[in-house]
């Protein structure tokens, strides 16, 4: 499906366009972007090879974002393919942002507009098969714009942002369930600097690493993806990072846990079986449990399967409810969980 013409003086970005296409929402955390919404069939999502290899315990992966459209001339009557490359800056949130294509060089009159808002941030001929436009883009909205022999052709809008709470929370979620455990940490890590205050985010992130030292297929699998080879798992680190900072929470007694049955007797397990805990969280343990289900020492621990099938058995309920998908735990819970952390002092031993 080719990008429809525009119509109007390439002096800007055309706000008045009544076919403005849709938008690409790109996400940015630490080293990737990341696709949130792409417009099909306008666009279509391409591979994008990974960074040299690094092997290192804190390598972060880098990962860009590429994607093909088609741009039809209507002075030539012709379809060119152009394909979007946003890959990482030197500095964690920015971009750099490239175009190419095989036919549009050939024809010598192109060139490509980059806007941020109505702000012209570059204009360079298309004479080359691939032609950066910026390096280091900050977050924002941006218009690229093309042009031939200076008449108006065709324009998309990208979305460069971090990822919102709510949007790392889900993305997160989304993440392990696809057992794509770095991307997910990527995404939690980020968003702890950015909302410090936020537990969900900090169980997420302590499941999601929690899942991934009982799917070590799976993290194998995505490190030699990324090429980032780690020297070991953060999960005590992360572990002992929460309880300081939000006290023994469920995500950090099940973490706990999976490191050491014995540090966490079977009678702190079973008081945890009605905790709440937000459908979020809620819905990475039920996948945590069939994980467990796969592992000899997960079906040695009979109780803590037992928790976790009480724990999907709630997240089911609470789906059908229509509950609220993200909730702060009442001061009646937080009580009870102190109560709790009484009979769990070995954790962090």
């Amino acid at each position: 499906m080719a990008t429809q013409p525009l119509q109007d003086d390439p002096s800007g970005p055309d706000k008045e366009y009544s076919q403005v296409e849709p938008v690409l929402v790109l996400r940015t955390a630490k080293s990737l972007i990341l696709p949130l919404r792409v417009p099909m069939p306008l666009w279509e999502e391409q591979p994008f090879a990974s960074a040299p290899p690094t092997r290192s315990s804190g390598a972060s992966p880098v990962l860009a974002f590429k994607a093909t459209t088609h741009v039809f001339d209507p002075e030539t009557q012709r379809n060119h393919t152009v394909t979007l490359s946003i890959g990482p800056g030197n500095d964690d949130g920015s971009a750099n942002i490239s175009l190419q294509s095989e036919s549009i060089r050939n024809e010598g009159s192109w060139r490509a507009h980059l806007y941020r808002g109505t702000e012209l941030r570059a204009a360079v001929p298309f004479v080359d098969q691939k032609v950066e436009l910026h390096r280091g883009l900050s977050s924002g909205f941006y218009t690229v714009k093309l042009t031939r022999a200076n008449a108006p052709v065709s324009q998309f809008t990208v979305a460069l942002e971090p990822f919102s709470l709510p949007e790392a929370l889900e993305a997160g979620e989304t993440y392990v369930a696809r057992r794509q455990y770095i991307r997910a940490e990527a995404v939690l890590s980020d968003a702890i600097e950015r909302y410090p205050e936020n537990a969900d985010v900090q169980d997420l992130l302590v499941l999601a690493n929690t899942l991934a030292t009982t799917d070590p297929a799976a993290y194998q699998e995505e490190e030699t993806h990324f090429e980032v080879m780690r020297s070991g798992s953060r999960l005590r680190e992360l572990h002992a990072s929460t309880k300081a900072k939000f006290g023994k929470r469920m995500a950090s007694i099940f973490a706990a846990r999976s490191l050491d049955r014995a540090a966490i007797p079977d009678e702190i397990i079973a008081k945890i079986a009605q905790e709440t805990a937000s459908v979020v969280v809620l819905q990475v343990m039920a996948a945590l449990k069939e994980r467990l289900k796969e592992t000899e020492a997960g079906l040695k621990d009979v109780p803590m399967q037992q928790v976790l099938d009480g724990v999907s058995n709630r997240q089911a309920w609470r789906l059908e409810l229509g509950v609220e998908h993200h909730f702060q735990a009442s001061t009646e819970f937080e009580q009870r969980w102190r109560e709790v952390g009484i009979g769990a002092d070995r954790m962090g031993r």
